[in-house]
């Protein structure tokens, strides 16, 4: 009897721990950026700067 008891309360912390889990997970975003160092045309000179997916801002 006693063991029964203890192995019920084993069995719902792993339940417990998925309930919770899912719950509160968070989402994953990935982003895929391509940085790359380039030669622009700034006041009729020729500077370096990074652009990052093919754009400089």
């Amino acid at each position: 009897m006693i063991k029964s008891i203890i192995y019920m309360k084993l069995l719902l912390i792993p339940v417990v721990l998925l309930v919770t889990n899912s719950l509160f997970a968070q989402k994953v975003v990935r982003y895929d950026l391509y940085v790359k160092d380039t030669l622009v045309n700034f006041s009729v000179k020729e500077k370096r700067a990074i652009a990052v997916n093919g754009q400089i801002r």
